[in-house]
């Protein structure tokens, strides 16, 4: 029952998220959704938009259903008075300044306007979230992140692509277990993943993992460009999901395979 209110709750705050992965939070929904989660990451700030690695992290983790990318905005944007020439009705705060909302919020967790944006990291199992510092311009603010998130327990991967398999597939091409063991235990994995949707995937990394030993390490490379080319056909939505979680889970491979061999 609890999942599918989370999953009503999500369905609602998508709806009204500026950025693809990343829900827009308030007052009333933040303690909710965030209590939902065993990891959320939450970036405080005013209605100017959104920093635009945003999306980019929220696609990284996509993968990892106990974590989430989230916003709350502290401030309304004030609204630009109409063309003169035109009869408009009348707006609140029409031409005033921003206003601030979510106060409450800002307060609980010490927000201060000059330090915006501020992000938190909150973890189920802590009372107070984590300060996470904003990274300095010289820096690549997507890999600080990650970097930080995954140090957290968080799990970088992409939508279709699976933690514990991710495991195997780096064993694999470390060469630090037999090659027919490692499949063995992947496909013994296949049937403890709880969701139709992760078996499915599971019996993907499985695949790969046998074409890989059969074909060598130029398989993934291959097979990248063979889903590339069906990305680009026409096809329904359930099936370009189908080919995009392969895609993902390939990049996966490639990530951690030894790149001078591919």
């Amino acid at each position: 029952m609890w999942f599918r209110i989370v999953l009503e709750l999500l369905y609602f705050c998508y709806v009204i998220a500026d950025t693809p992965g990343v829900l827009n939070l308030d007052y009333k929904s933040f303690d909710k959704v965030v209590n939902a989660f065993d990891v959320a990451l939450v970036m405080f700030s005013g209605d100017h938009g959104t920093v635009d690695y945003l999306e980019q992290l929220a696609d990284a983790i996509s993968g990892d259903s106990t974590a989430i990318i989230a916003q709350v905005k502290l401030e309304t944007a004030a609204i630009e008075p109409p063309m003169p020439d035109y009869d408009y009705p009348e707006y609140p705060n029409e031409g005033g300044e921003a206003e601030p909302i979510n106060g409450e919020l800002a307060d609980r967790y010490e927000i201060r306007k000059t330090n915006w944006p501020e992000f938190r990291l909150f973890k189920r199992e802590l009372s107070r979230p984590l300060v996470f510092k904003y990274p300095d311009d010289s820096e690549d603010p997507v890999a600080a992140f990650k970097s930080f998130l995954e140090s957290h327990g968080v799990f970088l991967g992409k939508e279709g692509c699976l933690r514990s398999m991710k495991g195997l597939v780096e064993k694999f091409f470390s060469g630090a277990q037999d090659t027919a063991e490692l499949v063995s235990e992947a496909k013994a994995k296949v049937e403890k993943y709880d969701s139709e949707m992760e078996r499915r995937s599971a019996k993907v990394y499985v695949t790969y993992l046998e074409r890989v030993a059969e074909k060598g390490h130029s398989f993934v490379s291959h097979e990248q460009e063979r889903l590339r080319r069906l990305l680009d056909a026409d096809m329904s939505p359930a099936k370009r999901k189908e080919v995009q979680n392969r895609a993902n889970i390939i990049e996966s491979f490639k990530l951690s395979s030894p790149k001078q061999e591919l």
